[in-house]
């Protein structure tokens, strides 16, 4: 699974020390083409937000209910600007929320 699959979940998982649920997506491909990229990145987040505001979830997640939900994207290269102000917005959103977001990207935290 991938970026690319947007209608599903990467990897999910409760962290051990903090109890949050993290959903995790990966995200293989290059920033050759920007415009696909960050089109394939927002269709991914909205359908992880849309999972976590709606049933579907809980419903494949029995362990999801009550936690604080994570969205952590682990990028495998560097993410160039435009990449980093869609991210800033996406943070923003899901913090309204309650939705933390986690970006590593090329093996760094950002």
């Amino acid at each position: 699974m991938s970026i690319e699959d947007k209608d599903l979940v990467d990897a999910i998982g409760v962290e051990n020390l903090s109890g949050k649920l993290v959903m995790t997506i990966a995200d293989h491909l290059d920033w050759a083409d920007e415009r696909a990229h960050l089109h394939a990145l927002r269709d991914k987040f909205n359908a992880y937000l849309g999972a976590i505001q709606g049933d579907d979830l809980v419903a494949s997640y029995p362990d999801a209910a009550g936690r604080t939900v994570v969205i952590e994207l682990l990028s495998e290269v560097e993410i160039p600007e435009s990449g980093l102000k869609f991210l800033e917005h996406a943070t923003s959103t899901a913090g309204e929320l309650g939705i933390e977001v986690r970006v590593r990207s090329g093996g760094a935290a950002l």
